[in-house]
């Protein structure tokens, strides 16, 4: 993420939250392997554009 302050927008949404891990970075937080396509067209819902790292 470029603005870490989005980061912290993403970890108060309550149907994110269930599946946020560890924060990795003031830009990068980890998420539920099972999860990662429903938060990816979570994000998407939202207006976002993630990229995901493996």
């Amino acid at each position: 993420m470029q603005d870490p302050l989005l980061l912290e927008e993403i970890e108060r949404d309550p149907v994110l939250k269930a599946f946020l891990g560890e924060r990795l970075s003031e830009r990068c937080i980890a998420v539920q392997p099972q999860a990662v396509e429903d938060v990816v067209k979570r994000l998407q819902t939202l207006g976002h554009m993630p990229r995901v790292l493996e």
